[in-house]
């Protein structure tokens, strides 16, 4: 089964104040602001299409997802400023020498989100992507990441990596040879190769490399394949000198089930999860995008040690 969806966007609220009257208008204006991301976060979706994937389904996959932008966007990046936001820590590096780029499905799409918002508040460059939303390395006769990564890394020379790939991965392998169960042995076999093959390729091109960890979701049954999965990212992350950023728990619910709110970056309860119980929202994107940034710092100042 396939996931489609399309972010909802809210338009900008068309203002006629005069110039004189802009400056008084402000307050007002970025309360206005704020409400469509309120709304979204109450469960408001009516300017979204989803189509929720089933225990059975075999893959989390979508469209290529564009970034979320406009108020929304706006909006959270005024509220990461305000007065109930913590300030930014530190990220430990300097904006010389920290080129980052996103690489992955459309959960990289969702960190490319709040990583616009919170990158440049921590010390970085804005960072860069190249994300592809319903792609994976099962499936590269639809998109090859390795053939893709052999072109993009050397134009992009990342300082830093972080790469979200896997949760589509959950479907039978086709080679040259036949068709290979999923997580059967030689599945398994030939997806090691495939996951050595770009992890070798990401150190060779990146001064850094982080593997984003697939999240915990609805799905009962996804979430269990996915903490298989997670082990087997730690260990060849591991093997390749590879970061792996665990981002379960940070989005667990109370009974360390699945959950569409908890604490945002602001410290409030935010809704952090799409209706479709995969993908995030903007203060879940922005969330996950602070959870890496951490990850990145602390790598970076116990190297500087």
């Amino acid at each position: 089964m396939t996931l489609s969806f399309k972010p909802g966007i809210p338009g900008r609220a068309a203002v006629g104040a005069k110039r004189s009257d802009r400056c008084s208008a402000r307050p007002v204006l970025a309360a206005i602001l704020l409400l469509p991301l309120a709304m979204a976060d109450a469960g408001s979706a009516a300017a979204a299409t989803h189509a929720v994937p089933n225990a059975s389904s075999p893959a989390v996959s979508g469209p290529a997802v564009k970034p979320q932008t406009g108020s929304k966007l706006a909006a959270l990046s005024r509220g990461a400023r305000g007065r109930a936001q913590p300030k930014a820590q530190p990220s430990g590096i300097e904006r010389r020498g920290n080129r980052l780029f996103i690489y992955g499905d459309s959960l990289a799409t969702d960190l490319f989100t709040g990583m616009r918002i919170l990158a440049p508040r921590a010390g970085f460059r804005t960072p860069g992507h190249r994300t592809r939303g319903g792609t994976g390395l099962v499936r590269d006769d639809a998109y090859d990441w390795y053939g893709r990564l052999s072109r993009y890394l050397p134009v992009d020379r990342p300082d830093i990596a972080v790469v979200s790939l896997g949760g589509n991965d959950r479907q039978d392998l086709r080679t040259a040879n036949g068709r290979l169960a999923r997580f059967s042995p030689g599945w398994w076999r030939e997806y090691e190769a495939r996951v050595d093959r770009v992890m070798t390729l990401l150190k060779r091109h990146s001064g850094q490399v982080y593997w984003l960890g697939l999240p915990v979701l609805r799905s009962r049954r996804m979430t269990s394949d996915f903490v298989v999965m997670n082990r087997f990212y730690r260990r060849m992350a591991q093997r390749h000198g590879i970061i792996h950023i665990d981002v379960w728990h940070q989005f667990q619910g109370a009974g360390g089930g699945f959950a569409f709110s908890g604490p945002g970056v602001d410290g409030r309860v935010r809704q952090l999860r799409r209706s479709d119980g995969t993908h995030f929202s903007v203060h879940g994107s922005a969330k996950l995008a602070d959870i890496v940034i951490k990850a990145i710092g602390q790598r970076t100042r116990a190297a500087r040690r």
